[in-house]
């Protein structure tokens, strides 16, 4: 894990690129993205559909990134959604998805361009979830570096 330099207010962030197909029904992702998403880079430069990376979001925050994505698609419009990516073993981390569709064909968008970043310091808690205690451990690793 990165650490931030002693005195630092946030955690570095770091983010990856990627690109989604719709039509195809695959997602291209730089190294960055495949270190976010704990998956081995050569797999990202064959793509993975979007049911890959939708398995890996916390069941709670699924709903929400389904309908914003939704959204995002019809409207051909920028979407940006914090949620948590499950972990084996290990508390889920937060990520904010930062992406816009566009090439719009009979009346929708076919391709989506972005950024994945891993925010889990920066993450707010949302109504009715519980916070999980990685802020509080990397908070504590980056005051003791």
């Amino acid at each position: 894990m990165n650490r931030a330099p002693k005195g630092a207010n946030a955690a570095l962030s770091t983010s990856g690129a990627f690109t989604w197909d719709l039509v195809l029904d695959r997602i291209w992702g730089d190294r960055e993205c495949a270190r976010i998403l704990q998956l081995p880079s050569e797999l990202l430069d064959q793509g993975i559909s979007i049911v890959d990376y939708l398995n890996q979001v916390h069941p709670e925050d699924r709903p929400r990134l389904a309908r914003k994505t939704h959204e995002s698609i019809v409207g051909a419009k920028s979407l940006c959604d914090s949620h948590r990516l499950l972990r084996d073993e290990a508390e889920p981390v937060w990520v904010t998805l930062r992406c816009i569709c566009y090439r719009i064909q009979a009346g929708l968008a076919t391709l989506c361009s972005g950024t994945l970043t891993e925010v889990t310091l920066h993450a707010r808690k949302p109504s009715g979830t519980a916070r999980s205690g990685t802020t509080s451990r990397y908070r504590e690793d980056v005051s003791n570096s």
